[in-house]
């Protein structure tokens, strides 16, 4: 790094420190970088699996080298991953604005306003020419959140949506855009709790799933979007003897009708969590979740694999043990490289990192030594090249970015950014590696001598 970068990322990382907003730096990132940039949703894909196939740049072999790039800040936090297309970052903050960043330049292109609903952590994705994200759809006492479109060349708004059964109501998920669709769960403020799809163009009501029976009893939906894979939308679901759901796990509907196909108890037990920590790939739904025998009971941390046309389960397996204070399961599973990735919470002390073989369940590594915050995110340019990275803290570092080697499990990297106040997930592509620093900026960082690789990417053997 020459001495005028060291100094333009030491006045970013002092400025953010003080808490006195940045707008951009004025460096960009190399044009074919840039270019070569996409992450549209959480996950990257519709199903969530986290890994970026496209990535043929940062891998496991240099991923030691990452060093500072360019900074884009905020006047407000951050708490959503960035998305990003066209050659351009969106940064959603709770100061009430969506930005566009430019990449190649660092400047902002525009910004939309949302009225006072940026605070909702419900996230972004984009596609079709759209961004999609939570704003406010009539200003009476209380709200009403929903979903708008924004346009992504100029920040125009070309729809809304929102539930009108009751004020307050509230997107409960990220969107997640798959083909001409947009899906993703809402409150109406009521009782009533729904898997919405939106025609993407239009804003349309495409279908509706969700049901409470006349006592006012109701399916529950996870906090997760839903994961759309081979025309079905998975998500997490709580239900009621009486009503047409009657488990706590995984439903799956239609992803054309909204016509509920198959739903599965996740256990022989009274009682799981059903938060939706779904990822969907393949024909397979990989899911994470909180098994418990009895109110105040020991409980388990499991990962299941369901086959996604029936929701049979295929393998499930019990990861609780690999750590003595395990508390929950952190977003979503991973799924790359012929593994399945998890990371895990811990009620005190450091957290951990398992890897599985998707076929067979089998725990392959585990390493338990940083606390880790965020769902993992996969990258692997060539064969025996995978990283995974999560947002982290630990080893005397508090909140950063951290990379593993996807074969080992082996800690390559820390970030030297100790200040993060939030854990979204990183994100990969173009070479560059995003995520949150400070409380209202978005870092970068690229390898000490970041080229295309010439060998291509290599996808998920399965």
């Amino acid at each position: 790094m020459n001495t005028r970068t060291w100094r333009k990322n030491t006045l970013a990382r002092r400025t953010i420190r003080l808490g006195i907003p940045i707008l951009a730096m004025v460096a960009g990132l190399p044009a074919w970088a840039a270019s070569s940039s996409t992450w549209p949703q959480l996950g990257y894909t519709a199903g969530h699996s986290g890994f970026n196939a496209t990535e043929t740049v940062i891998g496991a072999h240099n991923a030691a080298t990452l060093v500072d790039g360019n900074t884009f800040g905020t006047q407000g936090a951050i708490v959503d991953p960035v998305v990003i297309a066209g050659g351009v970052a969106y940064v959603n903050s709770q100061d009430n604005y969506l930005r566009a960043f430019d990449l190649a330049t660092g400047a902002v292109r525009w910004s939309f306003f949302s009225d006072g609903s940026m605070d909702a952590p419900t996230g972004l994705a984009v596609g079709l020419g759209k961004v999609f994200v939570t704003c406010q759809i009539e200003a009476t006492e209380p709200t009403n959140l929903g979903l708008c479109a924004v346009e992504a060349a100029t920040g125009k708004q070309k729809w809304s949506y929102a539930e009108t059964f009751y004020n307050s109501g509230s997107p409960l998920s990220p969107p997640a855009i798959s083909g001409d669709t947009v899906y993703f769960e809402e409150y109406d403020g009521f009782y009533n709790r729904y898997v919405t799809a939106l025609n993407a163009t239009t804003g349309a009501v495409l279908w509706k799933f969700g049901y409470c029976d006349e006592q006012g009893f109701c399916v529950h939906l996870g906090a997760y979007p839903p994961a759309i894979d081979g025309g079905m939308v998975y998500f997490g679901c709580t239900g009621f003897a009486n009503g047409p759901v009657t488990v706590i796990g995984v439903c799956a509907v239609n992803a054309t009708t909204g016509q509920l196909v198959w739903q599965e108890q996740l256990g022989d037990t009274q009682w799981t969590d059903g938060s939706g920590r779904i990822a969907a790939v393949g024909g397979k739904v990989y899911v994470a979740d909180v098994t418990v025998t009895c109110y105040g009971c020991n409980y388990t941390i499991d990962v299941w694999v369901l086959d996604g046309a029936t929701g049979t389960t295929l393998w499930d397996t019990p990861i609780t043990g690999i750590l003595n204070n395990a508390n929950s399961p952190i977003g979503p599973p991973a799924v790359a490289d012929g593994k399945v990735y998890q990371v895990i919470n811990a009620e005190a002390g450091p957290g951990g990192l398992v890897a599985l073989n998707a076929r067979t369940g089998k725990i392959l590594w585990s390493t338990t030594n940083n606390t880790l915050e965020s769902a993992p995110t996969v990258v692997q340019p060539a064969a025996g090249d995978a990283v995974l990275f999560t947002t982290c803290a630990g080893n005397g570092i508090i909140g950063t970015t951290c990379a593993f080697d996807g074969a080992t499990g082996a800690l390559i990297w820390n970030s030297p950014d100790s200040d993060v106040t939030s854990s979204p997930t990183p994100v990969v592509t173009g070479g560059t590696l995003y995520n949150v620093c400070g409380y209202n900026a978005i870092c970068t960082y690229t390898p000490g001598s970041a080229v295309p690789s010439s060998a291509g990417n290599v996808a998920a053997p399965w």
